[in-house]
């Protein structure tokens, strides 16, 4: 697969995550904490990733602080 078809899977997996998410919460699901963690996690080890991947860390951090607060 191309680098581009790549970004679009992981940006459709990652919209997905979100839909679960919001689905999750608004009806009242048994597990919502533990999925909600879950995808926390998720959403917390692509941050750290993609910091850690990058070649400028403070200008990432700088476009990125919210994730980090969030």
């Amino acid at each position: 697969m191309n680098q581009q078809k790549l970004k679009k899977i992981y940006l459709l997996m990652m919209f997905l995550l979100i839909i679960i998410s919001i689905v999750i919460n608004v009806i009242n699901f048994q597990y919502k904490e533990i999925i909600d963690i879950i995808i926390l996690l998720i959403f917390a080890l692509d941050s750290f990733y993609t910091l850690w991947k990058t070649d400028n860390k403070r200008d990432y951090l700088k476009h990125h602080f919210l994730d980090f607060i969030a």
